[in-house]
This record gives structure tokens, C-alpha cells and sequence, in this order.
């Protein structure tokens, strides 16, 4: 999944993998995955690897974001069970209706950064493309069963 702004801030999210891939028959330990996730703004980029998203919730967030496309109701926020990657639809500064996309990561942080965000423009965005790069990633790591 990625998402670029004009002014090249960026933001993009890989599946690795199982965080256990041998576990199974686990809810939880069987579905967490291994992210890969890299923003850039105006200040430099920063990557981080951390197993901070279950299978459902990448499937959750493919479902915000075709609901975001279509102008369907939705919450204007998406967050997850670890609170590392938060996405937000607010207005910026000027009105303008944006995505902005938040890294609360220890991992991607520098200690002298409070926050770390990037914010794109609503009508920018391929939101149905990026729902369906998420689902094809999410479909080599389908959620497993758990007891």
C-alpha cells in the first residue's frame, strides 16, 4: 500500500509476514502480522518493522477506506488493537478535507519528535486502489482460525 502527496510526503505499508507462522489455533498469536511501514514528510523518512496488525484488522482498514472513497458513513478514525499507525480524515489548516496518516511507533520515532504525520488530500487518493493492494497483501496471509 502506498500513498503519495504532491509535495512527496509518502506513507507506505508491506505484510511480511505471520509474526508466528508456526503458531496456529491461536485468535490472536496466530494472526499477527509483521509490518513494514515507512513515512516521509518534509523532515526526512523514517521505516519501521513491528508485528502490530491482525489479519482482520487489515481487512477492517481495506473496508474504512472503500467507505472513505465512496463518501459512505464512516468513522473519521482508524486505529488499531497496537496503537503504532492511526489514520485520521479531518481538515487540515486551510479546510481542505484530508487523510492524515500517524506514526506513534517507539520504533520509527526519534526521541526528539513528539509526532510523526503525513496528511493527504481526500480527492488525491486511489482509495479503492489502495483498499485492493491491501486485500491482494492480505490474501497470502489469510486470517487462520483460532480456538
Amino acid at each position: 500500500m502506498k500513498l503519495e502527496s504532491q509535495d512527496g510526503s509518502c506513507f507506505e505499508l508491506e505484510i511480511l509476514g505471520y509474526q508466528f507462522p508456526q503458531t496456529v489455533g491461536d485468535r490472536f498469536d496466530s494472526n499477527w502480522l509483521l509490518i513494514k511501514y515507512s513515512i516521509t514528510n518534509s523532515k526526512g523518512t523514517w521505516t519501521a518493522t513491528d508485528p502490530c496488525m491482525l489479519t482482520s484488522e487489515v481487512a477492517e482498514l481495506a473496508i474504512w477506506l472503500d467507505k472513505v472513497s465512496s463518501g459512505e458513513k464512516y468513522q473519521s478514525e482508524f486505529a488499531f488493537m497496537e496503537p503504532e499507525i492511526e489514520f485520521l480524515c479531518t481538515q487540515n489548516e486551510t479546510g481542505e478535507e484530508v487523510l492524515r496518516v500517524y506514526i506513534h511507533s517507539e520504533y520509527a520515532i526519534p526521541p526528539t519528535m513528539v509526532e510523526l504525520w503525513v496528511e493527504f488530500l481526500l480527492d488525491s487518493v486511489d482509495f479503492g486502489g489502495v483498499a485492493n493492494n491491501l486485500r491482494r497483501q492480505l490474501e497470502k496471509f489469510p486470517e487462520r482460525p483460532g480456538i
